[in-house]
């Protein structure tokens, strides 16, 4: 079997980034605020699971996280996986750091953008 490299990859359309949460290619980051401030994207949270306007941020855009503490192990599968541990193997939310160099209101310029696609 042949392989080809490649000079990189379709990426997905904006149309509608806002209704996508979460981001990236693994779900790591809740909100495009995140996306846009490396520094501020939670390590370990969990969320409801809810899908109502109660459990969606329309200022960042995408969904409210409560921070989490480390799963304790001797609770039911069930609670751990609720939680969203970035430290483990394939759940990264690293690297894309393109909107570090924005000030605040830049960010919230790109964000409002980004809700009307």
């Amino acid at each position: 079997m042949a392989t080809f490299a490649t000079a990189g990859y379709q990426a997905p359309p904006l149309d509608g980034v806002w209704a996508t949460a979460p981001y990236f290619h693994n779900g790591s980051v809740p909100t495009l605020d995140d996306v846009l401030n490396s520094k501020n994207r939670p390590k370990l949270y969990t969320r409801s699971f809810r899908t109502d306007a109660t459990a969606y941020d329309s200022a960042k855009v995408g969904w409210k996280v409560t921070p989490a503490k480390e799963a304790d192990p001797s609770q039911p599968p069930y609670e751990r996986r609720k939680i969203y541990d970035t430290s483990k193997p394939g759940r990264s939310n690293a690297g894309h750091t393109y909107g570090d160099h924005l000030t605040d209101d830049e960010r919230k310029a790109v964000i409002e953008y980004l809700k009307t696609l």
